[in-house]
This record gives C-alpha cells, sequence and structure tokens, in this order.
C-alpha cells in the first residue's frame, strides 16, 4: 500500500482523527516541491497547526453540493453515486468501492497493515480473511492512524472523486484485539478538507476492543454524505497501548436498510427483553452543591487526554450517588476557524466526554450536551492569547441540583 508521512515537528502530542475550527493543519508531501505547493492547494481536517481555514459552509437553504476552501466560496462539485451496501473492506456482497488504505498519519512507520488468514463472522457467508493492524511503540509523535480514501492519496484536491453516500445509513465494521484490552482512540468518517473537501465529519471513540470479534455501527442519519472523500479512517495511541498492539477489522461497509446492517454471529446470544421504564428515583437525597470539572482539550482535537479520566470518574461516580441530579457537558473553542465549524467542534467535544460518562454508568437521560462554540470564552480577550485560547479549548461538566 502507497502511504504518506505528516510529520509536524515540535508537537509530540496526539493529533487523532478529527478536528474542524480551532485551526487546521496542512499535510506534508514528499520533496521540497510538494511541500511548497501542497500547504497551498489543501487543508487536512485531522491535525492543528494553528494556521486559520478561510471557508464557510452554505447558507442555510443555499443550493450547493460542497464548499470550497481554495477561494471560500461554496460551489458545486459532483460526487459519483453507488449502490448500497458500499464495501470499504470485505467479503459480503456488495458493491465495491475504489476507496483506498493510502492516508498514513503520524508516526506511519510504527503501523503495520496487512491481511490475516481469518475473518469476522457474517450472517451470510464465513470470510477468509481480515485486516491485520500492529502500532509499534516508537516514533516521536506518539500516535499513528490510516485514512481510506478515493482515489488513493486523495486529500480533497481532486474533483468529484468522493462518493454520494446520502442513501447510507450507518457505516459498520467488526473489530478485536490481539488479546484484548488494545485501544483505539478515534474512528471516523469523512472529515478531509481541501478544495474539494468531505461534506461532513463522524467518529467514534475511544473504543476498547475484546478478545472475540465485536460488531461496531456508526449512525449516519441526518448526516450531510453528499461528497465524502475519505470512506473510513482510525487513529492509535501510543499513551493508550505503550507495549504496542495488535487488532483486526473486517467487513467495513456503508448500509441503509437495517436488514443490511446487522450481521450476526450464528454463536450471538438473542439480544436480552428491552430493559423496564426507569422509574423517578425519589429514596434518595438531592445534590447538595453544583459540582463542576473541566476537560481541556488541544487544538482542532475531539479527543481528550487519559489524564482527565481520574476526574470524570469522580464525577461520574457522584452523578450515580445523585442520581436527581442534571449532569450539564457544554463544549467550547477559541477563535481560529470558522465560527459554524467552532460550533460543530464543540458539540462534538461534548459529546465524547458525555459518551465517556455514560460508559461509567451515568444515565443518559440525565446528561444534557450543549456545543457553544466560540460563544463563551473563560473571560474577556482571552483569545487574544495563546494561553487564553488554550483555556477556551474546553468542556465544562456541571453536576447541578434539579429544581
Amino acid at each position: 500500500m502507497s502511504g504518506r508521512k505528516d510529520r509536524h515537528p515540535g508537537s509530540s502530542s496526539l493529533r487523532p482523527v478529527l478536528g474542524r475550527g480551532d485551526g487546521f493543519l496542512r499535510p506534508s508531501g514528499c520533496g521540497m516541491a510538494i511541500f511548497c505547493v501542497l500547504p497551498l492547494l489543501i487543508h487536512v481536517i485531522f491535525f492543528p497547526t494553528g494556521c486559520e481555514a478561510k471557508a464557510r459552509r452554505p447558507a442555510p437553504g443555499q443550493s450547493t453540493d460542497v464548499y470550497s476552501l481554495a477561494d471560500a466560496q461554496p460551489v458545486v462539485i459532483p460526487a459519483r453515486k453507488t449502490k448500497l451496501p458500499l464495501i470499504i473492506y470485505g467479503e459480503e456482497h456488495g458493491a465495491n468501492s475504489s476507496y483506498a488504505p493510502s492516508g498514513f498519519m503520524g508516526d506511519s512507520g510504527s503501523l503495520k497493515v496487512k491481511t490475516a488468514d481469518f475473518s469476522a463472522p457474517v450472517s451470510s457467508k464465513t470470510g477468509t480473511n481480515c485486516l491485520r493492524v500492529e502500532i509499534l511503540p516508537k516514533g516521536r509523535e506518539g500516535w499513528a492512524g490510516l485514512y481510506w480514501q478515493t482515489p488513493a492519496n486523495n486529500w480533497g484536491k481532486i474533483k468529484g472523486a468522493g462518493y454520494n453516500l446520502s442513501q447510507a445509513k450507518k457505516l459498520t465494521f467488526w473489530a478485536r484485539g490481539e488479546h484484548g484490552g488494545e485501544r483505539i482512540a478515534e474512528v471516523k468518517v469523512g472529515g478531509l478538507i481541501g478544495p474539494y473537501p468531505d461534506t461532513d465529519s463522524i467518529s467514534m471513540g475511544p473504543l476498547r476492543l475484546n478478545k472475540d470479534w465485536t460488531f461496531y455501527t456508526i449512525d449516519l442519519q441526518e448526516k450531510d454524505l453528499r461528497h465524502i472523500v475519505g470512506g473510513f479512517a482510525f487513529s492509535v495511541r501510543r499513551s493508550d497501548n505503550p507495549r504496542g498492539a495488535v487488532f483486526y477489522l473486517d467487513e467495513i461497509m456503508y448500509a441503509g436498510e437495517a436488514s443490511e446492517l446487522s450481521p450476526v454471529p450464528p454463536s450471538t446470544p438473542p439480544a436480552p427483553a428491552p430493559s423496564p421504564t426507569p422509574q423517578p428515583v425519589t429514596d434518595v437525597p438531592p445534590l447538595p452543591k453544583a459540582v463542576k470539572f473541566v476537560v481541556p482539550f488541544s487544538t482542532a482535537k475531539t479527543a481528550f487526554a487519559v489524564e482527565n479520566r481520574e476526574g470524570l470518574d469522580e464525577m461520574a461516580a457522584v452523578a450515580k450517588k445523585y442520581p436527581t441530579a442534571r449532569v450539564l457537558v457544554q463544549g467550547h473553542t477559541d477563535n481560529v476557524g470558522s465560527k459554524s465549524l467552532n460550533k460543530t467542534l464543540s458539540y462534538e467535544r461534548a459529546k465524547a466526554v458525555a459518551d465517556y460518562l455514560i460508559s461509567q454508568g451515568v444515565a443518559k437521560e440525565a446528561i444534557e450536551i450543549e456545543g457553544f462554540g466560540e460563544e463563551q470564552p473563560i473571560r474577556e480577550g482571552s483569545n487574544e492569547t495563546s494561553q487564553g485560547r488554550m483555556e477556551n479549548r474546553r468542556v465544562e461538566v456541571h453536576l447541578v441540583p434539579r429544581q
């Protein structure tokens, strides 16, 4: 497979598979000519360098397919139509796509991808192989990732290259770890920004893999999938896998109807009956006072650092002790980038924190998610300094008594 490196001198922090607003990174290429030309042509939505993306989405009601970063104006870009299910990788029946695993990122030399001679269980047949992904504990960036692009190595530069996936309801895939406990920082659909960018960005993660195959879905309903160049992507952090890791992926596909989305292995037991509707809790005391915890975020990232889990675990414990409390999860950004993209980024940050709280046992019904973008800086004028902008890239978790 062909690949590329994205090197960011002076940065050792993870730049995972997601990032909008707060600045954008321009991916570097090989050779002086490419190095000089590419930054003028494309912005990849992944990783920041502090440069501002000169772009805007079309105004509400404006008829356009995607928007252009080259001239900061909406333009109509044709996209290829396709049948569903659309196969990114796998042996199931469906239309074969031209998405190629070509977009290597971060410590690309530490990422090894090849096929293995077994497969995930599927409903229609038993496959013969899957993808084996190995991440080695080396490299100065501390992370590695891979994008499936169409065509190979297209970072949003080629007009009309993306697929129109508007009919897709979900992206599904199987994954498992070699031993169990391996972590994928993020899995993503779309998110590439260039002269001809993806029209949306949807992510899932972090994922903690089991030794057995697990079936995952990314909900694509109500997403703007009119032009998707980055069909699938993942990122892995060394801090999550300090000794390296091996995991497997299989049957990655876009699908429409529910019957296309849920291959169930024969050995999987029937789904349990729905839990009874929870009744209001009346025999516990109310939360005595409001509690607050702030989760910082790096530029353009929606994955928070591992060291914040301890504080979130404490918040989750309090929320479970006082189940009548409201859990307000509020995302914020600095003022770098467009307001509309920052609004979306702030919500995605808040959702990442909320998903973690839910994974720790906090009732989903108690959580209220909001994304304020750059509207509520930590203090007036704080976006004028790098320190202030760093403080503004945050998610605030508030536990407040229910009135």
